[in-house]
């Protein structure tokens, strides 16, 4: 493009400068999902510890042993990048595969608000929503150059769980549940 017909200040834009940012913003999203990762299974087993007697204990190890495989299949991932160490041809591949990673571990964490909810009025109620809201608001951060990533994530933590509310007879659940999808829209 002629630099003539750009605008005042814009500089020319080329395929491989835009090649090069997009690899280094998913070579950003590897570097800093390891300790989120970590951080995943420790809530995940938080949870478990909070609701055994809560919920079906079955399924709720099965849910924990899920997000444990999620996260270490995550990890290998991972490590699988750092011993390839891809250059600005091969990101795509990768940047996919990690999207793949977070969309399933995002299914894990809305499986949670649906299929795992404590009893309608139960004391440990709040835990659930409070913690896939702060597992949104972390992917928030450590996704933040790649947005497609954090919506692949963020989408199906969030929305069953505010549809779960918001279908619910209680008005204070159906609040809820319009909070969290007030919460999915500004972030």
């Amino acid at each position: 493009m002629p630099t003539s017909l750009l605008s005042h200040g814009a500089t020319p834009r080329s395929e491989h400068a835009e090649r090069q940012v997009e690899a280094e913003l998913v070579a950003l999203a590897y570097r800093l999902t390891p300790f989120t990762l970590v951080m995943a299974i420790v809530l995940a087993g938080l949870i478990w510890g909070v609701l055994h007697k809560v919920v079906d204990i079955n399924a709720l190890t099965t849910w924990l042993v899920a997000m444990v495989l999620i996260n270490v299949g995550r990890f290998g991932l991972i490590m699988a990048w750092r011993h390839v160490a891809p250059g600005v041809n091969e990101t795509l591949i990768w940047k996919w595969l990690f999207m793949l990673g977070v969309f399933v571990a995002g299914c894990g964490w809305g499986a949670l608000g649906v299929a795992l909810m404590p009893p309608p009025g139960h004391p440990y109620e709040m835990v659930v929503p409070l913690c896939l809201v702060a597992v949104a608001a972390v992917g928030l951060f450590s996704l933040t150059g790649m947005w497609k990533a954090y919506v692949l994530m963020a989408l199906p933590t969030l929305l069953p769980t505010a549809f779960f509310y918001l279908m619910s007879p209680e008005p204070e659940r159906e609040v809820l549940g319009g909070f969290i999808l007030l919460f999915l829209l500004i972030a």
